[in-house]
């Protein structure tokens, strides 16, 4: 699926079409959306302005990335803090996925459902604050630049996994604090997680969590 890039470069759009072989109707898509977050960016802070010339790369090649990291073909995703859609959105575009998107922002909530109507995407928008959405079944988590990974766990811990087994499996687009974050989440968490590094950024790191539980302490043994 995926061909070799140099860390930094600047992936146009040709240069993705190339990347991730996608079909014509795909790309139509996903030059929309582009279309469309191009025009709401000058009401809205979408994304950070210095981005936007690099948007292929920076922000739907990092979205993209993700999907060879499925656990199963077709998984039913949540996508935490969509705000501009990334990665959530990216993927319901180029799968077949069944996609959540969850948001607080009430813009970013009318843009999410803008982009959908107009590329033609299903997806779920949910306006509210994690927190405060009642939970669901969902195979995959996906979450990129929302707080930190024991933050992050503390929401995933309310979401089943669809076969009932386990909780579901969590992909984390992070930066250069990755490791620190870890570090303090396995002070109350018990992960099974590996590292990968991102294919759009140099210093990006993806963590993928497989399993995760909350340790239960003893207050009786405690003292």
């Amino acid at each position: 699926m995926f061909v070799r890039f140099r860390w930094g470069f600047n992936l146009d759009k040709k240069e993705f079409k190339k990347c991730y072989s996608v079909s014509r109707e795909t790309m139509d898509r996903l030059e929309k959306y582009v279309e469309v977050l191009t025009r709401w960016q000058g009401a809205i802070n979408l994304i950070g302005p210095k981005t936007l010339t690099s948007v292929w790369r920076r922000h739907i090649h990092d979205s993209a990335q993700l999907i060879s990291l499925f656990p199963n073909k077709t998984p039913i995703i949540t996508d935490f803090g969509s705000g501009a859609g990334f990665p959530g959105l990216v993927l319901a575009i180029m799968t077949k996925a069944k996609v959540h998107l969850i948001e607080s922002s009430e813009k970013k909530t009318q843009f999410l459902r803008e982009v959908a109507r107009q590329t033609g995407t299903h997806v779920k928008v949910h306006q509210g604050r994690i927190e405060n959405i009642s939970p669901w079944k969902t195979d995959l988590i996906t979450v990129r630049a929302l707080g930190s990974l024991d933050k992050l766990l503390e929401y995933a811990d309310c979401f089943g996994n669809c076969s009932g087994d386990n909780k579901p499996s969590i992909l984390c687009l992070k930066g250069r604090r990755a490791n620190e974050e870890l570090t303090q989440a396995l002070k109350s968490w018990k992960i099974d997680f590996s590292f990968i590094k991102s294919r759009s950024d140099e210093t990006g790191i993806i963590v993928y969590i497989k399993n995760f539980s909350r340790y239960r302490f003893d207050k009786k043994l405690a003292k």
